[in-house]
C-alpha cells in the first residue's frame, strides 16, 4: 500500500473523474487483519503537506482490499484517530504572557490547547459591527503581505475581518483615553512591545499589518515544526491511526 498526501481540496461531492493530483509520499507495510494500522505522519502534518489530507493507494489490484473504518463508523472504537506523543524534552507552557515571551525569544515550547464546552461560536455576535472592517481598505496590503510570506490571504483576512469588526470599540473610547491596541490588527502595543515596534509605528496600516503577519507566520511553522529541530513554541509527533 502507498501513502500519497493530496494536493488540492475535495469534499463528499469528490468523483474520480475531477480527484485533485497526489503525490507519493513512500510504501507503507501490509496490514494485518482485523487490527489498528499506524501510519506516522508528523513530516507530513511538521510541512503543511496535510491540509488537504492524505490518500492511501494499494500497489497492485489483485482483487485482495485494504478495508478502514472511516469517521462516521458506528463503531466510534476503531474510526480514524490522532495519536500525539509530546517530547518530554520541551517545556509545557501555559498563560498567554509565558506563551508571548517563548514566541518573542523564539525559544522551543509545547503549548496545550484544551476544548472547552462552555465556549460557543457566533458568526454574528450582537457586538459585531461589519461597517468597521478594514479588510477592503487594505486588501491589497494583506494580500502582499501574506503571499510574500507563505501565510494563507484568505486567513489573514479573516483576522484582519474579526480584529476590525469585534475589536472596533477603541475608535470610541479612544477619543478619551489612549488605546492599548491599534487596528487593523489590533496589536496590544504594552504587550508586544518587545517586538521593537513603537505606538508610532504600529499605528502605519502597513507596519501594523507586516507585524501581525510575522507573528501569525512563526506561529503557523511552530506548528508545522518537529524536534529535534528546535523549532520554537510547539513541538510533537504525530501518528495516524486506523
Amino acid at each position: 500500500m502507498e501513502l500519497h498526501k493530496v494536493n488540492g481540496a475535495w469534499d463528499v461531492n469528490t468523483k474520480w473523474s475531477n480527484q485533485p493530483t497526489t503525490t507519493f509520499v513512500r510504501t507503507l507495510a501490509a496490514p494485518v487483519a482485523a487490527g489498528p494500522y499506524e501510519i506516522d505522519v508528523t513530516d507530513l502534518f511538521n510541512s503543511g503537506a496535510l491540509a488537504n489530507g492524505i490518500e492511501l493507494r494499494p500497489t497492485s489490484n489483485n482483487n485482495n482490499f485494504n478495508r478502514f473504518a472511516s469517521g462516521n463508523h458506528s463503531d466510534a472504537t476503531i474510526r480514524p484517530t490522532w495519536i500525539i506523543t509530546p517530547n518530554d524534552t520541551i517545556p509545557v507552557v501555559s498563560g498567554a504572557t509565558a506563551r508571548r515571551d517563548v514566541i518573542i525569544q523564539n525559544k522551543p515550547a509545547t503549548f496545550i490547547v484544551n476544548d472547552s464546552p462552555t465556549i460557543k461560536s457566533d458568526a454574528f455576535p450582537w457586538y459585531a459591527l461589519s461597517s468597521h472592517e478594514e479588510v477592503t481598505a487594505n486588501a491589497a496590503t494583506i494580500e502582499a503581505a501574506a503571499t510574500r510570506n507563505g501565510v494563507s490571504p484568505d486567513l489573514y483576512k479573516a483576522i484582519i475581518w474579526l480584529e476590525t469588526t469585534h475589536g472596533w470599540y477603541d475608535a470610541v473610547t479612544g477619543l478619551f483615553v489612549e488605546p492599548k491596541s491599534l487596528r487593523p490588527a489590533n496589536i496590544n502595543v504594552d504587550f508586544w512591545k518587545d517586538l521593537g515596534f513603537t505606538r508610532e509605528q504600529l499605528s502605519d496600516p502597513a507596519t501594523n499589518i507586516e507585524v501581525e503577519r510575522e507573528s501569525l507566520q512563526e506561529f503557523s511553522s511552530a506548528f508545522r515544526r518537529k524536534l529535534p529541530r528546535q523549532s520554537p513554541r510547539f513541538t510533537t509527533t504525530w501518528a495516524l491511526t486506523l
